[in-house]
């Protein structure tokens, strides 16, 4: 009996830690997969955001905030994909402006000499007229269109000339102060105030004649956003020992944040007979120098082009 009671008990204890075992077994694999779910979640969602990628979608996400490996390799990721989706804008744009590039030549091959023809005769026409004033306003009218015209089809014929940025040595105040000087009597006569703030000197290396057609068509651009009595500054800083910035800042009515978006692209323009081609080049010009672009809201009002350009050549 009692060895058949010792036998019992040593059963009874046996299963008890049978029971005890498996049950921490149980909740060791439940806590296991629990903690596998969680870690292998965000490797889940970069699985998804890689397959998204991969059917088109190049809009930019947050990375996952996680301080493990997965967190880098979201980053790293997302770093990717925004790379790959400024290439993607910089190739459209570059397609876009090859394809003006092409038409440019051609379409300005068959007008220039029309153009220069009708030109010559509305002036042999204009000496004819005498003095009556009618028929004088119509001639120039006729010569205003024509001229109108031939700056246009040059606008297009530049987009087709674009070529590499010739890089000097330039004192970009000196540059900058020449092209305002060519600006200021159109500026006198719409009544805009403009102001210019420099410090005596800054030498970067840029192309002297691509820079000035740059600071000339923002300048213009701001003229006509403004009525009589507007304002213009144009304000040049040394951002750093490697760069500098160059600010044109207007106080008209400003443009729209979803406009701002398209500024910059081809054949996107706000103005009622624009061509859309200003800023684009522009763009690439500033491009072309290893230089950034951007527009923004003038904190007072108005709006701010921002151009900032390297000190050394590359």
């Amino acid at each position: 009996d009692a060895l058949l009671a010792g036998a019992r008990a040593r059963e009874n204890q046996a299963l008890r830690l049978l029971i005890g075992s498996a049950t921490v077994t149980i909740l060791v694999g439940l806590a296991m997969a629990l903690y596998a779910r969680r870690v292998l979640r965000p490797l889940g969602l970069v699985t998804r955001r890689a397959e998204a990628v991969a059917h088109g979608d190049l809009t930019a996400h947050e990375p996952i905030d996680a301080s493990d490996e997965i967190g880098e390799l979201s980053k790293t990721f997302e770093g990717m994909v925004g790379a790959i989706a400024q290439a993607n804008a910089e190739l459209l744009t570059a397609e876009r402006l090859a394809t003006i590039g092409k038409m440019a030549a051609q379409i300005t091959h068959e007008v220039r000499n029309p153009l220069s023809s009708l030109a010559l005769n509305v002036d042999l026409l204009e000496e004819q007229v005498g003095s009556d004033a009618e028929a004088r306003a119509l001639v120039a009218a006729i010569k205003g269109e024509v001229d109108r015209l031939t700056e246009l089809s040059e606008r297009y014929l530049s987009v087709a000339r674009r070529s590499r940025p010739q890089l000097e040595d330039e004192d970009i105040v000196e540059l900058t102060r020449g092209a305002l000087a060519t600006l200021q009597p159109e500026l006198t006569r719409q009544r805009v105030e403009l102001k210019f703030s420099a410090p005596k000197e800054l030498r970067c290396w840029v192309d002297e004649g691509q820079i000035r057609q740059v600071i000339i068509n923002l300048v213009r651009n701001a003229r006509e956003a403004l009525g009589p009595d507007g304002k213009i500054e144009v304000t040049i800083s040394a951002q750093d020992a490697d760069g500098v910035e160059l600010w044109i800042d207007d106080n008209g009515a400003g443009i729209d944040s979803s406009a701002r978006e398209h500024l910059f692209e081809p054949f996107f323009t706000t103005k009622k007979h624009g061509t859309g081609l200003g800023l684009a080049i522009t763009r690439e010009i500033v491009e072309a120098h290893r230089g950034r672009i951007r527009c923004e809201p003038r904190p007072s009002g108005g709006t701010r082009f921002v151009i900032q350009l390297p000190v050394k050549p590359a």
